[in-house]
């Protein structure tokens, strides 16, 4: 059981999450500045679970790279979802996306 309300930085790249990544829309996470989520296989909804939750609030710094998303990405574009963002990684691998 993950419960940090202090945590700031979160690294969970290449941890297979899947759909299991809208967990971290909890409250508890609300502390959290950067977010790396790099190569983990989310799915769209899960993705776009985490960028519309007010939980994530204080992010300014989220990867998403190499997680082959497209529509979970829309809420990026509304800057009342992630307000204090100020870099999101997003390049895709293409030798990762081969494999």
């Amino acid at each position: 059981r993950l419960d940090r309300p202090a945590l700031r930085h979160l690294n969970l790249a290449k941890c297979p999450l899947g759909a299991k990544a809208a967990v971290l829309a909890d409250d508890k996470f609300s502390s959290l500045t950067r977010l790396d989520l790099t190569e983990c296989g989310l799915t769209d909804a899960a993705a776009a679970k985490l960028i519309e939750t007010p939980a994530l609030q204080n992010l300014i710094e989220l990867g998403l790279a190499n997680n082959r998303l497209g529509s979970g990405l829309k809420p990026l574009a509304d800057r009342r979802n992630l307000p204090r963002l100020a870099s999101c990684y997003l390049v895709e691998d293409r030798e990762a996306a081969q494999r």
